[in-house]
């Protein structure tokens, strides 16, 4: 039973066969549907998917010298997005079973009954309706969780948007840690953004590319942001002339941004004390990819509109094979490589759709070495995502966790010594 409205809702129908009969009985079943029907041949069925794009495909295989498991995997392979009913001289479960294992919606057997394929078509055409209201809901949800490039509606990354709008206002050092590519230089432009001096310059320096620290220390340096990117690789000499010049620069705002356990480098030596106080009195925490699965659509939603602009198509959205691979992958490299794969993806897509055929092979794969966690790891994982939930209290995280304080720091500092091995 079809339900909303659907006056603007057209689907459009493939029925591929050589059955006058058979084509005049869908034609009869399919009236009162939001449908448009195309008829064609066997030998011509792939050029009118190609040409028209149909939704649904209605796919008869009981002609003769016609091999319906070759013709249904050249259908998916040219339309993925395609909804392929295959309908078989005869029934059987396993023969069912296996068709749709290989991608068909359904799966009928002769003689049709024009009241049942009315209701399979029915139920396919409301599946694709609901599937086309979710994208435009995403899009929907998309506008109201962006904050300043940063995307997001998970609890891990609604507490950084907060955080980022109370404290941008009032900080003048801050640090940012995270995993490589999980966005610590748009949440360091969203901090001056937010800031009470947005309009000023936002300079940002690389500390691993050994380049000299930028001009922008002068006493009168109000409004001005300077963004310290891989803080953790500048060497300890430069350090000092850095507190120096912040020690000059009263109204300079600084944001330092690090992969690496700066308090771990602290402790050998290879971090100045006195500067990471300083960078750290309001630390934010960027979580993984990995730790926020729930935002995926929205990405997905994001980074899909903006190629569609990028490259001059119109990609609607990802099949469910493909939302299956999206969420199984583990996500290493965080949003960056999402970005990344995406991007590959819209450039070589064929169609409106983007398929796991389109994805990396590593994304294809499924998740690969990198992304299996030892147990330690697991646990370590954990008891980061319980302090963040807590601003980073470990107190108050070793209550919750039921273990004490020396606990947390041991099981923190054992990933640092591990990585370090």
């Amino acid at each position: 039973m079809l339900t909303g409205a659907l006056d603007d809702f057209t689907v459009r129908v493939a029925a591929i066969g050589s059955d006058a009969v058979s084509l005049d009985l869908v034609a009869a079943a399919l009236k009162g549907l939001p449908v448009r029907v195309d008829f064609a041949g066997p030998q011509t069925g792939l050029e009118l998917i190609l040409g028209a794009r149909p939704e649904i495909v209605l796919l008869d295989v009981t002609a003769p010298g016609v091999n319906g498991s070759n013709l249904l995997e050249r259908i998916l392979d040219a339309a993925p997005e395609s909804e392929v009913i295959l309908i078989a001289g005869q029934y059987s479960a396993e023969a069912a079973v296996a068709a749709i294992e290989k991608g068909a919606a359904d799966y009928m057997a002769k003689p049709l009954s024009a009241a049942l394929l009315h209701s399979r078509c029915a139920a396919v055409v409301e599946h694709l309706r609901q599937r086309r209201a979710a994208l435009e809901l995403d899009a929907e949800v998309l506008k109201a969780h962006q904050f300043e490039g940063l995307v997001g509606r998970s609890p891990l990354m609604l507490q950084v948007f907060a955080r980022i709008r109370r404290f941008a206002p009032h900080f003048r050092t801050a640090l940012i840690t995270g995993a490589p590519g999980t966005g610590k230089e748009l949440a360091a432009q969203a901090l001056h953004n937010r800031s009470e001096a947005p309009r000023g310059s936002f300079t940002v320096h690389n500390c691993r590319a050994g380049a000299p620290l930028p001009d922008v220390f002068p006493e009168n340096a109000g409004g001005k942001t300077l963004f310290l990117d891989e803080i953790g690789e500048m060497p300890v000499e430069k350090q000092g002339k850095l507190l120096e010049a912040l020690e000059r620069s009263p109204n300079l705002k600084v944001i330092a941004a690090t992969a690496c356990d700066l308090r771990d480098r602290v402790a050998k030596k290879q971090f100045r004390e006195d500067l990471y106080r300083l960078l750290s009195m309001l630390e934010i925490r960027l979580p993984p990819l990995a730790d926020r699965k729930e935002d995926l659509p929205l990405l997905v939603c994001c980074f899909l509109e903006e190629f569609s602009r990028k490259y001059g198509k119109t990609i609607r959205g990802i099949t469910p094979r493909a939302q299956l691979a999206l969420a199984r992958y583990s996500w290493p490299g965080n949003v960056r490589e999402l970005r990344g794969a995406l991007e590959s993806a819209c450039k070589i897509a064929g169609g409106s759709t983007i398929d796991v055929r389109d994805l990396p092979e590593s994304v294809r794969n499924g998740v690969g070495l990198e992304g299996m966690l030892t147990l330690a790891e697991a646990e370590r994982r954990y008891v980061r995502r319980v302090l963040e939930s807590v601003d980073g209290n470990k107190a108050r995280a070793a209550r919750i966790l039921g273990i004490n304080r020396a606990t947390v720091y041991r099981i923190l500092k054992e990933k640092t010594t591990a990585a370090g091995a």
